[in-house]
């Protein structure tokens, strides 16, 4: 039970961070996402299941970021980071 009860613990943290944190699957589609990233992304945390990451990052960003998904996605890159706030 102890298991279960970090894996509790650890979500609950996730959910109330008022860090913003999205995950997203490796074509950029988000699958889970917190309160704080909704915010952050001016939308509803409903809207944002499935929606491409690249849709939250600001215009300047967004080809370099297409272009670490794509590589990802071809399994020569394991994790994407955008250095500017998401702006939709």
């Amino acid at each position: 039970m102890a298991g279960a009860a970090a894996t509790r613990d650890s979500a609950e943290a996730y959910e109330q961070s008022p860090m913003p944190v999205g995950l997203f699957d490796v074509h950029g589609r988000c699958v889970r996402a917190n309160a704080a990233y909704a915010e952050a992304v001016g939308v509803e945390i409903e809207e944002l299941g499935g929606r491409p990451s690249t849709e939250a990052i600001h215009e300047e960003g967004r080809a370099a970021a297409t272009a670490a998904l794509e590589r990802m996605a071809a399994g020569g890159q394991s994790t994407v980071r955008a250095r500017r706030l998401p702006l939709l």
